[in-house]
């Protein structure tokens, strides 16, 4: 009942309601239900926040990003990601954003938002700046490749759906531990 998953779900803020709606909006990612997905990811990020759960709030909006850029929609995934950026200063973890926003900026000029991804680039280097870090290259490529499935959790994992810590390992979305690329 209180097992390491659990305790670690509790640690993270995604037990109970907030895991369930990662889930679902998952789901809708799996079946291109993008905006959908943006939707509730944003949700969580929102109920989050206004409980103070600054992390989960984070993922949300970070995730939000990320379908509202499936689903075509830069502005709304540049008003997410710059959420999510906020979060992370105001909260105390810049150094959070110096590897999550350029997986953003790297999915909007990949989908062909080059207006949205400079806008986002420029804001979130003088962000960084004021709290003295810099912002890091995606550390993804085409030498790195993920194992279908997280091997603590067994929840899938796609490229889309990943916070990456380093160049070489990801945190998992659905359990949060660290997994070791191949």
């Amino acid at each position: 009942m209180f097992g390491p998953r659990r305790m670690l779900r509790r640690a993270l803020g995604m037990g109970g309601p907030f895991q369930q709606k990662f889930l679902e909006g998952q789901q809708l990612m799996t079946e291109g239900r993008f905006v959908d997905a943006a939707n509730v990811f944003k949700q969580i990020g929102d109920e989050a926040s206004g409980r103070g759960r600054i992390q989960p709030a984070v993922r949300g909006a970070l995730l939000a990003s990320r379908a509202f850029i499936q689903a075509k929609q830069p502005d709304d995934a540049l008003a997410q990601a710059r959420r999510a950026l906020d979060w992370m200063v105001t909260a105390g973890s810049p150094m959070r954003a110096t590897r999550a926003m350029p997986m953003i900026i790297a999915l909007l000029r990949g989908h062909g938002f080059s207006a949205q991804a400079s806008t986002l680039e420029k804001e979130t280097t003088k962000r960084l700046a004021e709290a003295g870090l810099k912002l890091g290259a995606f550390p993804g490529g085409p030498s790195h490749s993920l194992p279908p499935t997280c091997p603590q959790c067994a929840g899938p994992l796609r490229s889309d759906s990943v916070e990456w810590i380093d160049a070489a390992s990801i945190e998992c979305p659905w359990c949060g531990s660290t997994v070791n690329t191949i």
